[in-house]
């Protein structure tokens, strides 16, 4: 990958991770049952990218690990900012007065997400919402067993 790794940009997207998955949460009256899955590994997804951060600074990954590592995160970044949009689209936002503690301004789902959500194109590639979870597991996956390896690599470097 042409950039190193940065940080601040998985700590970014680990926040927009959250914030997507609060969406799903307030959005659940007025969401389908389906969208659980979905809030649940979007928290899943913020973990793995927290854990992350904790250990891009420590481990000594060579060129092959970090450009494996740059791949997983460009491509969580293109779902998350893709749906970013599709939740900006269709969730209704509260006023600025309303003063709910945790600065996020969504407040519920609105009227053609309900709807229509089965006909919406929640992945870059046009995918349903099965195709989106499928996405996120796999983003989760991937981060998953990346960790696994750059945790052994910190431990072999440190015996």
């Amino acid at each position: 990958m042409a950039s190193p790794l940065s940080v601040g940009d998985v700590i970014a997207l680990s926040k927009l991770a959250i914030i997507l998955g609060r969406a799903f949460t307030k959005g659940r009256r007025s969401a389908p049952e389906e969208f659980r899955e979905v809030e649940s590994q979007l928290y899943s997804l913020s973990a793995a990218l927290d854990a992350l951060t904790s250990l891009i600074p420590k481990s000594a990954a060579d060129k092959d690990a970090e450009d494996s590592l740059s791949h997983a995160i460009l491509s969580c970044r293109r779902t998350l900012t893709h749906l970013e949009t599709v939740v900006t689209k269709y969730g209704v936002l509260r006023n600025d007065g309303d003063g709910e503690p945790d600065g996020s301004r969504f407040r519920r789902w609105n009227t053609s997400l309900k709807a229509g959500w089965k006909s919406i194109l929640w992945t870059t590639e046009g995918g349903d919402l099965a195709v989106l979870r499928s996405n996120l597991t796999v983003h989760i996956n991937s981060l998953n067993l990346l960790l696994g390896v750059m945790v052994k690599c910190v431990e072999s470097n440190l015996n």
